[in-house]
């Protein structure tokens, strides 16, 4: 599928996936990456590449990252995982924070490359919850591409990353 590119103002919008939407910022500052489609998975290994919901790093750059991520899951006791895959790097730091109940949240400082955050439960069956994540990330010496990923914490249980959901980074 070729690139949909649009300008408005400073802005360029790029559909370059059927399920993403990307937005540049052509004067500097951040970038977005927006999910059109919900995607759904139901295996606990591997974890799912989603595919766009990423960017491509250069070698030798710093990168700040956040993204809010709407997160549902076919039952109550199973949690959906979110991770990142990331290049080669001289340092990274990423936390991500998920619902885990009503009244508790679970949280995961990542420090390599296909990890995810631990999540056991959700809050509710079948309803979208927000998950954060925030982080730096210092590429090493070669190009790369940041990647979130998704898997089920059970096997043969679905959940979904929802349409929406935003991945936003910038350079500094």
């Amino acid at each position: 599928m070729a690139d949909t590119i649009v300008t408005q103002g400073d802005y360029e919008f790029r559909s370059e996936h059927p399920n993403i939407y990307k937005k540049y910022l052509r004067t500097g500052g951040w970038s977005y990456v927006v999910l059109q489609n919900d995607i759904a998975y139901n295996d606990n290994n591997p974890a799912l590449e989603l595919a766009g919901f990423n960017f491509e790093t250069k070698a030798g750059k710093r990168y700040k990252i956040e993204a809010k991520i709407l997160l549902s899951s076919t039952s109550a006791n199973t949690g959906a995982r979110i991770g990142v895959i990331y290049p080669t790097i001289l340092s990274a730091a990423i936390m991500i924070k998920s619902p885990r109940t009503a009244a508790a949240d679970t949280q995961r400082h990542l420090t390599s490359s296909n990890d995810y955050n631990r999540v056991n439960a959700t809050p509710t069956a079948n309803e979208p919850y927000l998950t954060f994540m925030d982080g730096l990330l210092l590429a090493g010496d070669s190009d790369g591409v940041f990647q979130v990923t998704l898997q089920s914490e059970t096997n043969g249980v679905e959940v979904a990353i929802l349409a929406g959901s935003i991945l936003k980074y910038r350079e500094y």
